[in-house]
């Protein structure tokens, strides 16, 4: 067996799979949520934040956590839990749900959405999603918002009610995995990969 490869003791290790929480049917949504969520996004994001530092970039990086239940409504059947996923903060940045289903908008969710457009619009005009550096002042939060760093390579801004900075994404899968996601994407990106192949495409 390559010694590089990963057992599937050690996946389900990593994601606390064991026989008696198998039993347990919101163990098994959760784990379906963070293995996908893992697989769609956060491997990639935990490789595009190490090539960025390595390449010297400035990056701040964020996960959006607020979620009005009420964006997803009719699609709930389909979903193992009812809570924010990947592309929620469009529906607070254009003010449109993407999902197609009508809401009444809270007066959190427009707050919300205005301190997301003011990151963004801090960043475009100031390279710096905080604000003006030269007035740190008149920054949005009562903490500065710093990029991410060799030190600090997982550093991220959680957005919700009361928005926290992390320095940890505290997700041994990330560690663990990230490398084997990294391969994989050189593999598919390599053009040997697709020479003699482009009848499958």
């Amino acid at each position: 067996m390559d010694e590089e490869a990963v057992t599937i003791e050690e996946f389900r290790k990593i994601y606390g799979i064991t026989e008696l929480s198998k039993t347990d049917k919101i163990f098994l949504k959760r784990t379906m949520i963070n293995v996908m969520s893992d697989i769609i996004n956060n491997y990639a994001w935990n490789n595009f934040m190490t090539v960025e530092q390595e390449r010297g970039c400035q990056t701040w990086s964020f996960i959006f956590q607020h979620h009005n239940p009420k964006i997803l409504a009719g699609l709930t059947l389909m979903l193992p839990m009812n809570t924010a996923t990947h592309g929620t903060e469009i529906v607070y940045i254009f003010d449109h749900n993407m999902f197609k289903v009508p809401f009444h908008r809270t007066k959190l969710d427009h707050s919300v959405g205005l301190e997301m457009t003011t990151l963004i619009t801090n960043f475009a005009k100031y390279g710096n999603p905080n604000g003006n550096p030269i007035l740190p002042e008149t920054y949005l939060y009562d903490f500065v918002w710093e990029p991410v760093t060799s030190e600090y390579p997982q550093r991220h801004l959680i957005i919700s009610s009361k928005s926290v900075l992390n320095e940890e994404f505290g997700k041994p899968s990330l560690v663990k995995f990230s490398p084997y996601y990294q391969k994989l994407t050189q593999y598919f990106c390599d053009d040997k990969f697709w020479i003699n192949k482009s009848d499958t495409v």
